[in-house]
């Protein structure tokens, strides 16, 4: 009786591994779980670039996802996932499953093919996390890795290949990247320090080394205010090309979402990071701006400014 019982626990433990796989979420900006309502999938918790889950179905669930003022024009494919001991859903098109993330080491060519002729006008930055498919291959003296990343500008996961030296599978490479991103998405300044702490802390190859080193110079400027200006201007509007909500954050590039604001919203700027940054093939500043309701930072590049409206801080 003893036997026939270890084996039934065995029989189901193996059962559990088996469907249990680990995803990681791919998404760098906005990434999130999701809860299961009357009507469908709805904002639940948002989590860190690179946040590993644990799969709990191999088959996904067709739902439409809701958020404030909005529906996805149609259902999407949902994996149920467990995080921090907790249930939830994650969009498929966003998690990765996989064992074996990456970080991207150096600014990488991404290439439809494991030759160089087959490069494409695109590339991941440094610091992306990937998940490694298994497939690598030397070609013409040089050797590469395929590699599967989300892809913001259509919103979904891809595979392609990058050369092999410009990636790294080390567990403390990928844990800092991890790091980086938890500082990114903090709101209070003694946790995105917290965060970076550790990340330099870890003892890791020399490109991640100055990879973190660099970030952490960026992320106290803009935590001092040392590396921004001031620029007033009281008549400007939220605009996009598709009438879409944007995202308002607690800091510039990838800080905490305040909340969400639609297009045509008054807003007023307050001041701007002076360096720029280029996202979806947009280059402008991240601007501090206020509404009637919430104050946070905002990307340039869905600001209108309406008129010649005259800087209120030139003398």
């Amino acid at each position: 009786m003893m036997k026939k019982t270890v084996l039934a626990f065995l029989f189901m433990a193996t059962g559990f591994f088996a469907i249990a796989k680990s995803g990681y979420m791919l998404r760098s900006n906005n990434g999130s779980l999701k809860k299961q309502t009357a009507r469908g999938m709805e904002y639940a918790v948002q989590i860190p670039f690179g946040a590993k889950v644990e799969i709990l179905s191999d088959t996904p669930v067709s739902a439409f996802y809701y958020w404030t003022g909005g529906r996805s024009n149609s259902a999407m494919d949902f994996y149920k996932v467990s995080y921090q001991s907790e249930e939830y859903f994650i969009a498929a098109k966003e998690c990765a499953i996989g064992e074996n993330p990456i970080v991207i080491t150096e600014d990488a060519t991404l290439f439809t093919k494991d030759q160089v002729s087959s490069f494409r006008n695109a590339y991941l930055p440094r610091g992306t996390i990937c998940l490694k498919t298994g497939k690598s291959s030397q070609k013409g003296g040089v050797s590469f890795s395929q590699v599967t990343f989300y892809d913001s500008a259509d919103s979904t996961l891809k595979t392609r290949w990058v050369q092999s030296k410009k990636i790294s599978s080390d567990a403390n490479d990928v844990k800092a990247a991890q790091l980086v991103e938890l500082a990114f998405v903090q709101t209070d300044k003694g946790m995105k320090e917290n965060f970076m702490k550790l990340a330099m802390n870890i003892e890791t190859t020399s490109k991640i080394k100055n990879y973190v080193e660099a970030v952490n110079k960026k992320m106290k400027n803009i935590i001092d205010g040392s590396n921004t200006e001031s620029y007033t201007r009281a008549n400007a509007v939220v605009l996009t090309d598709d009438g879409s909500m944007v995202n308002l954050r607690a800091a510039p590039q990838k800080g905490a979402v305040i909340t969400k604001l639609p297009s045509e919203t008054h807003i007023a700027t307050l001041y701007r990071t002076v360096e720029t940054e280029k996202i979806e093939g947009l280059t402008e500043h991240w601007y501090y701006i206020q509404t009637e309701s919430a104050s946070g930072w905002l990307f340039g590049g869905y600001i209108a400014f309406l008129g010649d409206v005259e800087d209120e801080t030139a003398e």
